[in-house]
């Protein structure tokens, strides 16, 4: 599965039907005018509970406001690992534990003090 870290995925959508996940730097589709995540200074320097936070806000935008299906937004986002890490294990697309151990010390998961943390 194609993965890009939380801190440096920046999120495309049409904001109407399309969302696509892409590493900070590669070439930014045309077609795609909105975007959020590692584009912006403050997504790049905030702590994980911030960006994990952040990721739930562009989800429900994305969903409520754009009107894209949950479905999409969910095959969009689990390009980055940190969102699948907070599935639940059962889900198809949940991060696995071999997966958590090897790349654990590369992403940015909530505290473990925080509420967040509940869901990875």
């Amino acid at each position: 599965m194609f993965s890009t870290p939380l801190r440096q995925a920046v999120i495309y959508s049409d904001f109407h039907s399309r969302v696509r996940v892409l590493p900070l730097g590669k070439s930014e589709p045309r077609d795609l005018g909105w975007s959020i995540g590692a584009c912006a200074l403050e997504w790049r320097e905030a702590d994980p509970d911030a960006l994990h936070l952040g990721l739930y806000r562009a989800f429900a935008e994305l969903v409520e406001h754009a009107g894209i299906p949950a479905s999409e937004v969910h095959r969009a986002f689990c390009a980055i690992p940190e969102y699948r890490a907070g599935l639940s294990p059962c889900h198809p697309h949940a991060m696995t534990e071999a997966e958590r151990r090897r790349l654990r010390v590369m992403l940015d998961l909530p505290r473990a003090s925080s509420p967040l943390s509940a869901f990875t």
